[in-house]
Protein backbone atom coordinates (compact mmCIF):
# COMPACT_ATOMS: atom_id res chain seq x y z
CA UNK A 1 0.00 0.00 0.00
CA UNK A 2 1.13 3.35 -0.71
CA UNK A 3 -0.49 6.40 0.79
CA UNK A 4 0.84 10.16 0.18
CA UNK A 5 -1.04 12.88 2.35
CA UNK A 6 -1.97 16.71 2.03
CA UNK A 7 -2.23 18.88 4.74
CA UNK A 8 -3.52 21.95 2.91
CA UNK A 9 -4.78 24.08 4.81
CA UNK A 10 -5.38 25.69 8.35
CA UNK A 11 -8.16 28.26 8.34
CA UNK A 12 -7.61 29.30 12.53
CA UNK A 13 -7.07 32.97 13.65
CA UNK A 14 -3.25 32.56 14.68
CA UNK A 15 -2.69 29.23 12.81
CA UNK A 16 0.79 29.18 10.93
CA UNK A 17 0.54 28.35 6.73
CA UNK A 18 1.05 24.93 6.15
CA UNK A 19 2.83 24.70 2.89
CA UNK A 20 1.62 21.32 0.57
CA UNK A 21 3.77 18.51 0.49
CA UNK A 22 3.26 17.45 -3.21
CA UNK A 23 4.93 14.45 -3.35
CA UNK A 24 5.06 10.92 -1.29
CA UNK A 25 8.86 9.63 -1.73
CA UNK A 26 10.38 6.07 -0.43
CA UNK A 27 7.93 4.85 2.30
CA UNK A 28 9.66 4.58 6.02
CA UNK A 29 8.43 1.48 8.61
CA UNK A 30 8.95 1.60 11.88
CA UNK A 31 8.59 -1.73 13.66
CA UNK A 32 7.83 -2.68 16.36
CA UNK A 33 7.35 -6.63 17.01
CA UNK A 34 6.74 -8.42 20.49
CA UNK A 35 8.28 -11.67 20.49
CA UNK A 36 6.99 -14.43 22.30
CA UNK A 37 9.80 -16.45 24.31
CA UNK A 38 7.46 -17.98 27.26
CA UNK A 39 7.93 -21.41 28.07
CA UNK A 40 4.84 -22.61 25.90
CA UNK A 41 6.99 -21.69 22.99
CA UNK A 42 9.16 -24.93 23.85
CA UNK A 43 9.47 -27.78 21.01
CA UNK A 44 9.19 -27.19 17.42
CA UNK A 45 7.28 -23.66 17.59
CA UNK A 46 10.50 -22.09 19.09
CA UNK A 47 12.39 -23.07 15.99
CA UNK A 48 10.27 -22.27 13.78
CA UNK A 49 9.40 -18.71 14.72
CA UNK A 50 12.79 -18.60 14.99
CA UNK A 51 13.50 -19.82 11.39
CA UNK A 52 10.30 -17.22 10.46
CA UNK A 53 11.36 -14.43 12.20
CA UNK A 54 15.15 -14.38 10.36
CA UNK A 55 13.12 -14.44 7.02
CA UNK A 56 10.79 -11.37 8.66
CA UNK A 57 14.42 -9.18 9.32
CA UNK A 58 16.23 -10.58 6.54
CA UNK A 59 13.35 -9.02 4.39
CA UNK A 60 13.28 -5.46 5.56
CA UNK A 61 14.74 -2.37 4.08
CA UNK A 62 18.18 -0.87 4.75
CA UNK A 63 16.55 2.43 5.73
CA UNK A 64 13.48 1.05 7.72
CA UNK A 65 13.67 0.86 11.59
CA UNK A 66 13.49 -2.75 13.61
CA UNK A 67 12.60 -3.06 17.51
CA UNK A 68 12.23 -6.20 19.08
CA UNK A 69 10.84 -6.71 22.28
CA UNK A 70 11.22 -10.21 23.75
CA UNK A 71 8.62 -11.21 26.36
CA UNK A 72 11.14 -12.49 29.03
CA UNK A 73 14.23 -10.69 27.16
CA UNK A 74 14.46 -7.55 26.96
CA UNK A 75 13.95 -4.82 24.23
CA UNK A 76 16.49 -4.54 21.11
CA UNK A 77 16.74 -2.33 18.42
CA UNK A 78 18.38 -3.46 15.38
CA UNK A 79 20.37 -1.99 12.56
CA UNK A 80 17.93 -3.05 9.10
CA UNK A 81 21.25 -2.28 7.22
CA UNK A 82 23.32 -4.96 9.30
CA UNK A 83 20.61 -7.74 7.67
CA UNK A 84 22.96 -10.69 8.37
CA UNK A 85 24.26 -9.73 11.51
CA UNK A 86 20.41 -8.93 12.72
CA UNK A 87 19.42 -12.20 11.74
CA UNK A 88 22.19 -14.21 13.48
CA UNK A 89 21.21 -12.32 16.64
CA UNK A 90 17.45 -13.78 16.13
CA UNK A 91 18.70 -16.98 15.55
CA UNK A 92 21.63 -16.90 18.78
CA UNK A 93 18.70 -15.66 21.15
CA UNK A 94 16.01 -17.92 20.13
CA UNK A 95 14.67 -19.75 23.88
CA UNK A 96 11.61 -20.24 25.45
CA UNK A 97 11.30 -19.60 29.44
CA UNK A 98 9.40 -17.71 31.27
CA UNK A 99 5.49 -16.43 30.80
CA UNK A 100 3.65 -13.79 28.27
CA UNK A 101 3.21 -10.32 29.98
CA UNK A 102 0.69 -8.34 28.93
CA UNK A 103 3.15 -5.77 29.81
CA UNK A 104 5.41 -6.78 26.63
CA UNK A 105 2.75 -4.93 24.54
CA UNK A 106 2.64 -1.49 26.28
CA UNK A 107 6.93 -1.84 26.37
CA UNK A 108 6.81 -2.70 22.14
CA UNK A 109 4.41 0.34 22.01
CA UNK A 110 6.73 2.94 23.76
CA UNK A 111 9.51 1.83 21.56
CA UNK A 112 7.28 2.21 18.59
CA UNK A 113 6.11 6.07 19.38
CA UNK A 114 9.81 6.93 20.70
CA UNK A 115 10.64 7.55 17.01
CA UNK A 116 9.38 10.71 16.39
CA UNK A 117 9.00 10.53 12.25
CA UNK A 118 7.16 13.86 11.12
CA UNK A 119 7.11 12.67 7.44
CA UNK A 120 3.19 11.56 7.26
CA UNK A 121 3.98 9.01 4.83
CA UNK A 122 6.22 7.17 7.70
CA UNK A 123 4.38 3.56 7.99
CA UNK A 124 4.21 2.53 12.01
CA UNK A 125 3.82 -1.12 12.87
CA UNK A 126 3.56 -3.24 15.87
CA UNK A 127 3.04 -7.10 15.23
CA UNK A 128 2.62 -9.45 17.63
CA UNK A 129 3.75 -13.14 17.96
CA UNK A 130 2.02 -15.28 20.29
CA UNK A 131 1.39 -18.56 21.05
CA UNK A 132 -1.02 -17.76 24.29
CA UNK A 133 -2.90 -16.15 26.53
CA UNK A 134 -1.23 -12.75 28.04
CA UNK A 135 -1.00 -12.07 31.75
CA UNK A 136 -1.21 -8.85 33.88
CA UNK A 137 -0.83 -10.39 37.31
CA UNK A 138 -4.61 -10.60 38.42
CA UNK A 139 -7.09 -13.14 39.22
CA UNK A 140 -7.72 -12.91 35.00
CA UNK A 141 -5.37 -14.99 34.04
CA UNK A 142 -7.02 -17.79 35.31
CA UNK A 143 -10.15 -17.20 33.05
CA UNK A 144 -9.43 -17.42 29.59
CA UNK A 145 -12.45 -15.46 28.38
CA UNK A 146 -11.26 -12.52 30.81
CA UNK A 147 -7.34 -12.79 29.73
CA UNK A 148 -8.46 -12.60 26.02
CA UNK A 149 -10.82 -9.73 27.17
CA UNK A 150 -7.95 -7.94 28.54
CA UNK A 151 -5.47 -8.68 25.24
CA UNK A 152 -8.08 -7.65 23.05
CA UNK A 153 -8.77 -3.98 25.34
CA UNK A 154 -4.78 -3.74 25.45
CA UNK A 155 -4.36 -4.03 21.71
CA UNK A 156 -7.40 -1.54 20.81
CA UNK A 157 -5.76 1.39 23.20
CA UNK A 158 -3.17 0.88 21.18
CA UNK A 159 -4.76 1.33 17.56
CA UNK A 160 -6.93 4.12 18.83
CA UNK A 161 -3.29 6.05 19.61
CA UNK A 162 -1.66 8.73 16.95
CA UNK A 163 2.20 8.17 16.33
CA UNK A 164 4.12 11.12 15.91
CA UNK A 165 3.74 11.78 12.58
CA UNK A 166 -0.41 12.22 13.16
CA UNK A 167 -1.09 8.77 11.50
CA UNK A 168 -3.15 5.63 13.00
CA UNK A 169 -0.40 2.48 13.55
CA UNK A 170 -1.05 -0.46 11.83
CA UNK A 171 -1.17 -3.70 13.81
CA UNK A 172 -0.79 -7.28 13.02
CA UNK A 173 -1.84 -9.45 16.02
CA UNK A 174 -0.13 -12.94 14.47
CA UNK A 175 -1.50 -15.92 16.53
CA UNK A 176 0.36 -19.21 16.42
CA UNK A 177 -0.71 -22.89 16.99
CA UNK A 178 -4.11 -21.69 18.96
CA UNK A 179 -6.18 -24.16 17.37
CA UNK A 180 -9.08 -22.91 19.36
CA UNK A 181 -8.59 -19.62 19.02
CA UNK A 182 -9.12 -19.45 22.85
CA UNK A 183 -6.84 -16.63 23.04
CA UNK A 184 -7.04 -14.94 19.56
CA UNK A 185 -9.26 -12.09 19.70
CA UNK A 186 -10.99 -10.48 17.15
CA UNK A 187 -11.25 -6.66 16.51
CA UNK A 188 -13.41 -4.46 14.19
CA UNK A 189 -10.98 -1.72 13.67
CA UNK A 190 -9.55 -1.58 10.50
CA UNK A 191 -6.00 -0.95 11.28
CA UNK A 192 -5.66 -4.25 13.17
CA UNK A 193 -5.03 -8.04 11.64
CA UNK A 194 -5.53 -10.93 12.74
CA UNK A 195 -3.06 -13.50 11.31
CA UNK A 196 -3.05 -17.41 12.06
CA UNK A 197 -1.15 -20.56 11.69
CA UNK A 198 -0.98 -24.04 13.30
CA UNK A 199 1.93 -26.33 10.75
CA UNK A 200 5.23 -25.09 10.57
CA UNK A 201 4.36 -23.90 6.77
CA UNK A 202 1.82 -21.65 8.04
CA UNK A 203 4.35 -19.85 10.21
CA UNK A 204 6.63 -19.55 7.44
CA UNK A 205 4.61 -18.30 4.91
CA UNK A 206 2.44 -16.07 7.26
CA UNK A 207 5.60 -14.27 8.33
CA UNK A 208 7.12 -13.96 4.74
CA UNK A 209 2.83 -12.65 3.80
CA UNK A 210 3.43 -9.73 6.83
CA UNK A 211 7.18 -8.84 5.84
CA UNK A 212 5.99 -8.54 1.72
CA UNK A 213 2.97 -6.12 3.27
CA UNK A 214 5.62 -4.15 5.64
CA UNK A 215 8.07 -3.63 2.88
CA UNK A 216 5.92 -2.72 0.01
CA UNK A 217 6.64 -5.69 -2.19
CA UNK A 218 4.72 -8.72 -3.85
CA UNK A 219 5.00 -11.59 -4.83
CA UNK A 220 6.15 -12.64 -8.24
CA UNK A 221 3.49 -15.95 -9.33
CA UNK A 222 5.04 -18.93 -9.78
CA UNK A 223 3.81 -19.72 -13.43
CA UNK A 224 5.86 -16.08 -14.07
CA UNK A 225 9.20 -17.38 -13.32
CA UNK A 226 10.69 -18.57 -16.67
CA UNK A 227 12.94 -21.91 -15.54
CA UNK A 228 15.83 -21.20 -17.63
CA UNK A 229 17.89 -24.06 -15.93
CA UNK A 230 18.52 -25.41 -12.34
CA UNK A 231 20.37 -22.29 -12.01
CA UNK A 232 19.33 -19.61 -13.97
CA UNK A 233 15.21 -18.19 -14.44
CA UNK A 234 13.87 -15.15 -15.71
CA UNK A 235 11.10 -12.58 -14.63
CA UNK A 236 10.01 -9.56 -15.94
CA UNK A 237 8.88 -6.42 -14.53
CA UNK A 238 6.13 -4.42 -16.18
CA UNK A 239 6.79 -1.30 -13.68
CA UNK A 240 10.04 0.37 -12.52
CA UNK A 241 10.99 -0.94 -9.52
CA UNK A 242 13.05 0.01 -6.02
CA UNK A 243 14.41 -3.56 -5.69
CA UNK A 244 13.60 -7.42 -6.24
CA UNK A 245 13.96 -9.69 -3.50
CA UNK A 246 14.73 -13.42 -3.58
CA UNK A 247 13.96 -15.55 -0.79
CA UNK A 248 15.16 -19.20 -1.20
CA UNK A 249 14.19 -22.47 1.41
CA UNK A 250 15.68 -25.79 2.08
CA UNK A 251 18.59 -25.05 0.11
CA UNK A 252 22.09 -23.04 0.07
CA UNK A 253 21.58 -21.55 -3.13
CA UNK A 254 22.33 -17.83 -2.97
CA UNK A 255 22.24 -15.30 -5.91
CA UNK A 256 25.49 -14.65 -7.52
CA UNK A 257 24.45 -12.51 -10.51
CA UNK A 258 21.53 -10.25 -12.02
CA UNK A 259 21.34 -9.30 -15.65
CA UNK A 260 19.18 -6.78 -16.41
CA UNK A 261 18.24 -7.21 -20.52
CA UNK A 262 20.87 -8.97 -21.40
CA UNK A 263 23.23 -5.45 -21.19
CA UNK A 264 23.54 -4.57 -17.29
CA UNK A 265 24.57 -6.75 -14.41
CA UNK A 266 22.24 -5.08 -11.46
CA UNK A 267 24.00 -5.09 -7.70
CA UNK A 268 22.98 -7.72 -5.38
CA UNK A 269 23.22 -5.51 -2.13
CA UNK A 270 23.00 -8.05 0.22
CA UNK A 271 22.66 -12.19 0.39
CA UNK A 272 22.11 -13.20 4.28
CA UNK A 273 21.60 -16.85 5.22
CA UNK A 274 18.42 -18.01 7.05
CA UNK A 275 18.76 -21.35 9.03
CA UNK A 276 18.24 -23.29 12.04
CA UNK A 277 20.87 -25.31 13.62
CA UNK A 278 20.51 -28.84 11.73
CA UNK A 279 20.51 -30.72 14.76
CA UNK A 280 17.71 -29.47 16.37
CA UNK A 281 15.16 -31.95 17.83
CA UNK A 282 12.36 -31.67 15.17
CA UNK A 283 12.26 -34.06 11.96
CA UNK A 284 12.59 -31.05 8.93
CA UNK A 285 15.26 -29.06 10.61
CA UNK A 286 17.36 -29.82 7.53
CA UNK A 287 14.77 -28.07 5.32
CA UNK A 288 14.92 -24.79 7.42
CA UNK A 289 17.40 -23.13 5.96
CA UNK A 290 17.58 -20.38 2.67
CA UNK A 291 18.69 -17.17 1.84
CA UNK A 292 17.65 -13.75 0.82
CA UNK A 293 19.23 -11.40 -1.37
CA UNK A 294 18.52 -7.77 -2.45
CA UNK A 295 18.76 -6.85 -5.63
CA UNK A 296 19.14 -3.05 -6.97
CA UNK A 297 20.78 -0.22 -8.39
CA UNK A 298 21.91 1.91 -5.94
CA UNK A 299 20.49 4.81 -5.57
CA UNK A 300 18.35 4.13 -9.07
CA UNK A 301 15.59 2.59 -9.93
CA UNK A 302 15.41 -0.66 -11.50
CA UNK A 303 13.37 -0.59 -14.91
CA UNK A 304 11.06 -2.44 -15.98
CA UNK A 305 11.83 -5.49 -17.73
CA UNK A 306 13.50 -8.75 -18.03
CA UNK A 307 15.89 -9.95 -15.46
CA UNK A 308 17.79 -13.27 -15.52
CA UNK A 309 18.62 -14.36 -12.02
CA UNK A 310 21.41 -17.01 -11.41
CA UNK A 311 22.07 -19.10 -8.38
CA UNK A 312 25.23 -20.59 -7.18
CA UNK A 313 23.34 -24.09 -7.41
CA UNK A 314 20.53 -26.14 -8.39
CA UNK A 315 17.28 -24.93 -6.88
CA UNK A 316 13.92 -25.87 -7.59
CA UNK A 317 11.06 -23.06 -8.14
CA UNK A 318 8.86 -24.64 -5.65
CA UNK A 319 11.51 -23.24 -3.04
CA UNK A 320 12.05 -19.62 -4.25
CA UNK A 321 9.91 -16.44 -3.82
CA UNK A 322 10.70 -13.56 -5.71
CA UNK A 323 9.64 -10.15 -4.81
CA UNK A 324 9.03 -6.99 -6.30
CA UNK A 325 8.79 -3.62 -4.65
CA UNK A 326 7.43 -0.67 -7.03
CA UNK A 327 9.62 2.52 -7.44
CA UNK A 328 6.03 4.16 -7.46
CA UNK A 329 5.76 7.61 -5.27
CA UNK A 330 1.98 9.34 -5.01
CA UNK A 331 1.02 13.47 -5.53
CA UNK A 332 -1.60 15.35 -5.09
CA UNK A 333 -2.64 18.75 -7.19
CA UNK A 334 -4.81 21.32 -6.00
CA UNK A 335 -6.99 23.38 -8.50
CA UNK A 336 -9.21 25.96 -8.37
CA UNK A 337 -11.20 27.64 -11.12
CA UNK A 338 -9.22 24.69 -13.09
CA UNK A 339 -6.26 26.14 -12.65
CA UNK A 340 -3.51 24.61 -10.33
CA UNK A 341 -2.94 26.36 -6.67
CA UNK A 342 0.95 25.89 -6.10
CA UNK A 343 0.49 27.90 -3.15
CA UNK A 344 -1.96 26.82 -0.92
CA UNK A 345 -1.77 29.86 1.24
CA UNK A 346 -4.03 31.92 -1.02
CA UNK A 347 -6.91 29.61 -0.32
CA UNK A 348 -9.57 31.22 2.05
CA UNK A 349 -13.02 29.84 3.47
CA UNK A 350 -15.87 29.04 0.82
CA UNK A 351 -13.34 28.89 -1.92
CA UNK A 352 -14.55 25.53 -4.19
CA UNK A 353 -11.08 23.46 -5.69
CA UNK A 354 -10.88 20.14 -7.22
CA UNK A 355 -7.85 17.24 -6.20
CA UNK A 356 -6.46 14.57 -7.95
CA UNK A 357 -3.64 12.35 -7.39
CA UNK A 358 -1.56 10.33 -9.59
CA UNK A 359 1.42 7.75 -9.74
CA UNK A 360 4.66 8.60 -10.49
CA UNK A 361 7.43 6.45 -10.92
CA UNK A 362 10.18 7.67 -8.09
CA UNK A 363 11.92 11.04 -8.19
CA UNK A 364 11.22 11.20 -12.21
CA UNK A 365 8.24 13.34 -13.62
CA UNK A 366 7.05 9.31 -15.49
CA UNK A 367 3.44 8.95 -15.27
CA UNK A 368 2.63 5.34 -13.77
CA UNK A 369 -0.47 4.56 -15.91
CA UNK A 370 -3.19 1.73 -14.61
CA UNK A 371 -3.21 -0.90 -17.42
CA UNK A 372 0.51 -1.29 -15.80
CA UNK A 373 -0.30 -2.41 -12.35
CA UNK A 374 -1.35 -6.09 -11.21
CA UNK A 375 -5.05 -7.23 -11.44
CA UNK A 376 -7.09 -5.84 -8.28
CA UNK A 377 -4.92 -2.87 -7.98
CA UNK A 378 -7.15 -0.01 -6.25
CA UNK A 379 -7.76 3.35 -5.53
CA UNK A 380 -9.15 5.78 -3.25
CA UNK A 381 -9.05 9.70 -1.95
CA UNK A 382 -10.46 10.74 1.30
CA UNK A 383 -10.70 13.84 3.07
CA UNK A 384 -10.74 15.13 6.46
CA UNK A 385 -11.60 18.15 8.51
CA UNK A 386 -10.21 18.76 11.82
CA UNK A 387 -9.47 14.75 11.99
CA UNK A 388 -13.45 13.97 11.20
CA UNK A 389 -14.12 11.88 7.57
CA UNK A 390 -15.33 14.14 5.14
CA UNK A 391 -16.04 11.95 2.02
CA UNK A 392 -14.03 9.61 0.23
CA UNK A 393 -14.54 7.98 -3.26
CA UNK A 394 -13.04 5.00 -5.04
CA UNK A 395 -10.50 6.68 -7.49
CA UNK A 396 -8.39 10.01 -7.57
CA UNK A 397 -10.37 12.83 -7.81
CA UNK A 398 -12.19 14.53 -5.29
CA UNK A 399 -14.59 17.33 -6.92
CA UNK A 400 -16.54 20.08 -5.65
CA UNK A 401 -14.80 20.38 -2.21
CA UNK A 402 -16.12 23.86 -0.22
CA UNK A 403 -13.72 24.77 2.05
CA UNK A 404 -14.56 25.14 5.40
CA UNK A 405 -13.03 27.07 8.17
CA UNK A 406 -10.88 23.58 9.40
CA UNK A 407 -7.72 22.06 9.29
CA UNK A 408 -8.41 19.86 5.93
CA UNK A 409 -6.39 16.86 4.74
CA UNK A 410 -6.52 15.25 1.67
CA UNK A 411 -5.36 11.51 1.85
CA UNK A 412 -4.97 9.04 -1.37
CA UNK A 413 -3.71 5.93 -1.86
CA UNK A 414 -3.48 3.10 -3.89
CA UNK A 415 -2.94 -0.79 -2.72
Amino acid sequence: MLTAVLLFLCLFVGCPEIVADAASVRTKKIVSVVYDDSGSMSGAKVYYTSYAMQCFAGMLNKEDILEVTYMNGGQKTFDTSARQKTVDFIRQNASCKGGTPLSSIDTAFRALKSHSNTDKNTQYWLVIVTDGAFHNGTADDEDPAKSLQNTKKKVSECASQTMPNGTSPRIVFFSICDTSNMYTPSFSEPNIDVKTAETADDIINQISSIACEISGRFEVDKKDIDIVDGRTVKVTADVPLTNIGVLTQKSDAVVKRVNYEGSADKMVESNVSVYIDSNAPITDAASLSGNIAIINDGNNNLPAGEYTIEFSEDISADDMVIMFEPAFELRIEVFSGGKPVTDTSLLSVGNEIDVTATLYETGTDNKILSSMLPKGTTYKMSRYEDGNNAGEVDGFELNDIMLKKAENKIVATVD
